[in-house]
This record gives C-alpha cells, sequence and structure tokens, in this order.
C-alpha cells in the first residue's frame, strides 16, 4: 500500500512540473508575441492582462497567428490572433482581470470577427462580421478546433476586457474590410471565455 502511496506521489509532483513547464513555455510565447505585434501595430499592451492569469491552469491548446505587414513584412495578413486554451485546475483562485463587458458566445447579437473571411469573396460563416450597435467584438471560437472536452461547449461565457475601434497599424496596408463591420473596420478586441461545464478558460487578442 506504501509503494502503491509514493507512486501515486511522483506521479502528480511528475504531472506538476510538466504544468508548470507547459505554463512557463506560454508566458515566452506571449512575450515574443509582444515584441513582435509592437513592431507593426501601436495598439497599447494587449498582452498585459495575461501576464499573473496563467496560475491553477493547465494548457489544452494554443493559436498564435501574428499579423504579417510592414515594416517587418510585405502586406499579407494585416491581423492577427492569438488564443491560449487551459483546463482550469482551481477556479477559486484564478485571479482573473475586471472585464469592461460580458455576453453570452450564443447570442444572436455578438459581433463576432471572423479575420479568415476578410480574404474571402464570398464568406463562410454568415453570423460573422456583422456590428451590432453597443456590442464589442470577440472572437470567432468555434474556429478552434482543438483542445474542447468533445463537442463545443454552449455554456461559453465571454468577457471582454477591454475593445477599441481604431485604425492603429505603423504602416497602412489598406486591406480590404467588410463594410457590414461598421466602425470596427479596424480595431483590437481582448479578454478571456469560461466554459463551467468543461471547467475551461480561453485567452485573447485580437488585432485587424
Amino acid at each position: 500500500m506504501e509503494r502503491i502511496n509514493i507512486n501515486a506521489f511522483l506521479i502528480l509532483v511528475a504531472f506538476f512540473i510538466m504544468s508548470c513547464s507547459r505554463n512557463r513555455n506560454i508566458e515566452s510565447e506571449v512575450s515574443r508575441n509582444k515584441v513582435v505585434l509592437e513592431k507593426v501595430y501601436s495598439g497599447t499592451d494587449l498582452f498585459s492582462f495575461f501576464g499573473s492569469s496563467f496560475k491553477n491552469l493547465e494548457l489544452r491548446y494554443s493559436l498564435s497567428l501574428p499579423p504579417s505587414c510592414p515594416p517587418e513584412f510585405e502586406c499579407v495578413a494585416q491581423f492577427g490572433e492569438y488564443h491560449h486554451m487551459f483546463k482550469i485546475l482551481d477556479k477559486r483562485s484564478l485571479g482573473l482581470p475586471s472585464y469592461e463587458s460580458k455576453t453570452p458566445y450564443f447570442n444572436d447579437t455578438n459581433l463576432i470577427i471572423n479575420q479568415v473571411d476578410f480574404k474571402r469573396d464570398k464568406p463562410k460563416c454568415v453570423k460573422c462580421n456583422f456590428s451590432r450597435d453597443g456590442n464589442l467584438p470577440i472572437p470567432y471560437f468555434e474556429s478552434l478546433d482543438q483542445g474542447w472536452e468533445g463537442s463545443f461547449p454552449r455554456d461559453l461565457q465571454v468577457f471582454i476586457v477591454d475593445a477599441k475601434a481604431d485604425n492603429l497599424w505603423i504602416e497602412e496596408c489598406n486591406e480590404r474590410r467588410p463594410e457590414t463591420l461598421g466602425e470596427w473596420i479596424n480595431g483590437y478586441s481582448k479578454g478571456y471565455a469560461i466554459s463551467e461545464e468543461q471547467s475551461l478558460i480561453i485567452f485573447w487578442v485580437l488585432v485587424w
């Protein structure tokens, strides 16, 4: 019995070390993304709310798609998105930042930003990129194809920490944007989304 208990303890220790290592890698990735984005985008420190938020979390999925535009590159994609999905290990001590607005993801009045559709003549996401008065932009979370506990969570709640409609690119590419975005033709959005049912949290930053 004692040997079994020791083995179980060692497994827990190894799991803890691996989780800490993965989270440190994410912190390094966030730092790199910040440096790259600041070379092409003059917005505020969009990743500042990430820093103290990775405690009591286990990384499930990470997606970083930085802009490809001047002055670093030629005009290819003057938009970027960053998503980091975690399993919540202890929701009592998450230490999440305050937010400007909250909405259920499945709300017909949401302004959902789908940057891939910016490049398409015929958008594939019929509910995306339509500005609604007073609503702040959020990501198209259904485009994330990994990390979920089975199907997409129907209880996903979205918390917008900050969003601003403005053209903050250092050099302009004059890329096409859907007119349906209204005042949100350019802008940024950052925040987090939580599924209580799946014990998941996603931190995001969007720039376009």
